[in-house]
């Protein structure tokens, strides 16, 4: 989500509060398992959330990050089926810094497959993409409401 996305993002965030933002990352969480949950499990994607700060030394050169906050969606969570633990400070110290903002912050939610994965080196990598974007519907939902 870029720094200066459109739409009141920032207003819809702190409208939301913490527990709208906890709410929202829960559900990408809850799709993102029920479309990719044995490939989670066996440690081949790994559901994300983050927020930094970058700065550009001039508009050709590329970003270099100065700050970033990022955790695994299922910190959130509190369940035996995963090897991370619980810990949910994360995830509110990413609703805070996006709530707090003072500079160019960007803010994402991402699942990353690792080159290990069976199906990336298939046809099937397709079928994973498109079931990670149906999964982030939510946000994107949280983004465009008010608008239609």
């Amino acid at each position: 989500m870029p720094n200066n996305v459109r739409g009141g993002f920032r207003t819809k965030l702190k409208s939301a509060g913490s527990d709208g933002f906890r709410n929202l990352i829960l559900k990408i969480e809850k799709r993102l398992e029920e479309r990719l949950g044995p490939l989670m499990r066996e440690k081949h994607v790994t559901p994300w959330v983050g927020a930094y700060q970058q700065h550009f030394a001039s508009q050709r050169s590329s970003g270099e990050e100065d700050a970033g906050v990022y955790a695994d969606l299922r910190t959130l969570v509190r369940s035996s089926k995963w090897k991370v633990k619980y810990q949910p400070q994360f995830i509110d110290a990413i609703y805070q810094v996006l709530r707090e903002k003072h500079s160019n912050m960007e803010f994402e939610v991402a699942v990353w497959f690792e080159y290990d994965c069976p199906e990336i080196g298939s046809r099937k990598s397709v079928d994973l993409f498109v079931q990670a974007w149906f999964a982030m519907s939510p946000l994107l939902d949280f983004v465009l409401q008010d608008k239609q």
